[in-house]
Order: structure tokens, then sequence, then C-alpha cells
């Protein structure tokens, strides 16, 4: 925000719009059919596509694109096409490499390879080298590099995690740093030379685990891009867009027809999505009950844990209900009160009935005593 205040003070003649950051703008650039070249800024926002939901990928491999992902793949594009290293650095869970990864499968693959490396307390050099060198093959002389004239481009993840020795350093970090100063490193054999051309790195890394630093004589290298959390707004349009593909396979228009209104402000996580009590529209709940609906970490429940079950007595048509007690889930549905209870390492066992209820409002106050987290 300072910043952004900083710039507007500066540059009072650029004509940015006056709403949100300077982060949320990007400038525009045409010709015209006479020759004359113009600029605007235009918003983030206006580049971002709708989400194409996959049923078939699991939770972990979705990236649903909001304004911040976007100006980072823009940033990321123009690196990878000037051969430039770069570094996402941001705390944990905020999706940095899920960015980079979702941008490197996106690559031609006639003209690139990636690999990802991922750093820990015991990588050393030798384990660090022997990975890095698989998708290598010997050129001309001292040559190396990747197959045909492809770019190999390198994710180091968990820059920081590596080992930090008595005197500071850490060795997987002087390896890499080796190749940017002389783009070579040694065969550990022969003892000679191996010249590694037509590579390229990025690198994501959380400042507050493993070193907390790196060597600044490596990190020099690097264009360095901060990744926040996602604001509210984007967290969501991240999982009312998940949540609304998910109900659009197989599910009559009945069941989910709208996003949610503004979300509470005393939600800790920013987006609290559930279904109504009547499966009509996308409703505000509890900012615990959501978490456990939809992330699927820490323990918590995710979407395709507690709905997508081929054994599920989910209909369509039917309203229905979901509480989390414990371990266990219970479903009403149809009149009829089902559960679920978590076995460990084998997932989930298939719905048992248990009893018929009536599906009212008497329910909710017979059931609440004895459950933490009930969705409506």
């Amino acid at each position: 925000a300072k910043f952004s205040k900083w710039w507007r003070q500066e540059f009072k003649a650029g004509d940015l719009p006056t709403e949100g950051l300077v982060y949320d703008y990007f400038l525009e650039g045409s010709v015209s059919e006479t020759g004359v070249a113009s600029a605007v800024w235009r918003p983030w926002t206006d580049t971002v596509p709708e989400y194409d939901y996959q049923p078939e990928q699991q939770m972990r491999d979705r990236l649903v694109e909001t304004a911040q992902t976007r100006s980072m793949h823009y940033l990321m594009d123009l690196f990878l096409k000037n051969r430039d290293p770069f570094m996402l650095a941001g705390m944990a869970g905020t999706g940095k490499t899920s960015l980079v990864v979702s941008k490197l499968r996106g690559l031609s693959e006639e003209a690139y390879l990636h690999q990802i490396v991922n750093l820990n307390y015991y990588t050393d050099t030798m384990q660090l080298q022997m990975m890095m060198e698989k998708n290598l093959e010997k050129k001309v002389g001292k040559n190396y590099g990747p197959t045909g004239n492809k770019r190999l481009v390198y994710h180091i993840d968990d820059l920081n995690m590596a080992q930090v020795d008595l005197y500071g350093t850490q060795a997987p970090i002087t390896l890499l740093r080796q190749h940017r100063d002389y783009t070579s490193w040694y065969d550990r054999e022969k003892l000679t030379l191996k010249h590694i051309n037509n590579v390229q790195f990025t690198a994501c890394m959380n400042p507050t685990s493993g070193s907390f630093t790196i060597n600044e004589r490596f990190q020099r290298h690097f264009s360095v891009l901060a990744v926040d959390f996602p604001s509210d707004e984007d967290l969501k349009t991240i999982y009312s867009s998940i949540v609304t593909g998910h109900f659009n396979q197989g599910f009559s228009g009945k069941i989910l027809t709208a996003p949610s209104p503004a979300l509470p402000s005393e939600c800790g996580y920013g987006s609290c999505i559930s279904l109504d009590r009547y499966g009509s529209t996308l409703a505000v709940s509890d900012c615990e009950s959501v978490c456990v609906y939809v992330q699927g970490d820490g323990g918590r429940y995710t979407l395709e844990d507690s709905v997508s079950w081929p054994s599920a007595p989910l209909s369509p048509s039917t309203p229905h209900s979901l509480a989390v007690h414990g371990s266990d889930l219970y479903l009403v549905s149809g009149g009829d009160l089902y559960t679920s209870h978590r076995v460990a390492g084998d997932g989930y066992a298939p719905w048992s009935q248990l009893q018929r209820v009536p599906f009212d409002e008497g329910y909710l106050e017979a059931l609440a005593g004895g459950f933490t987290h009930i969705f409506l």
C-alpha cells in the first residue's frame, strides 16, 4: 500500500485509475490503422478467464485464475521468454508452487522441458547434481544440454530448506550458484568441467522457514516476486468456481444457481461457502464449518470427500444437509439419516443408514447438541 501511494504521488500524469492499488492494473498498448500508438490502463480482472472445471482433477491440482495469478503469469511469461531466472517468495499456502508448475506445464512441449527439484534439509550436492543431470545428454566436447534444441527449465522448490553448515553456507545452493556464475559444474568421477547449456532456473521459497534467507551472491541472479495470500474476493471466486463446477456435473439447475452474497468480515480464512438448506444457492456460513467442507489439508474434509463418494445417497432433486461430528460425517437426505466414518489409511467407509428422521426444522435442534459443524 505504501508503494502504491508513493507511485500515485510521483506519477500524477499517468492517468492511473484511482480505485484499488497500482498492482491491480497493467498498461495495454495498441496501434491504430493510421499508425498512431496509444496505451490505456486496464485492470487485471478483465483478463481472468472463466474457470474450466475438470472432474478428474485432484483438489491440489486445481488452479482458479484470479487477478493476482494473471499478473504473475504475465511476468513469468516475460522471464521465460527472455531466459531470466525468477523466484516466487511468500508464506506457506499462498500458491507459489502451483503458480509456477501450472505455467511450466503450459509451455510448448516442442520447445521446452521442465524438471521440478524439491530441496529438503538432507539434500546434498551429490543428490542435487544427479537429479539435475537426469534430463541432460552429452553434446560436443564438454558440453551438455537437454534433448535436441529444447530448453530445460529447472524449478527449485523450497530453495532455502537445505541444511546450513558450520560456515553459514548451504552446499546445494553453492552448486546452483556455480552454474549461474560459470554455466558449469564438475564431473564427480573425472573431475573435469561439464558445461551445462540451454537451461534456465525458477525457484520458490518461504522466508519464514528453513534458513529464512539464501546466499546473496546467488539471489542476485533472480528477479524476486512476492506472493501474498489471496484477498477475500479472490478466495470467494476460487471456492465458488470449484463448488459451482462440481454441482454442474450431472446435477439439475435447481441444485446450484448463483454465487454467495458478501463475505462476513470476521471470517479468518476469507471465504465461507456452503450449500444452503435447500441446495438452491451458495450461502455464507460460519468459517470453521466451511473450511472443513472445502479444504483438504490439516485433517479437513475436501469437496470430494464430503460429496463425491460414489456410494453417497445424494439425489439432484432431494433436499439434503451435511453435519460433521469428530471424524464422522452425517447426511440428511430425503428424510433419512446416513453416516460415514473415517477409516485409517482407507479414506471413508460407505454411507450407512442410521434411522429415519423428518426433514424439517426440528431435526437440527435434535442433532445440534452432538455436532460441532452443521451444513444447511
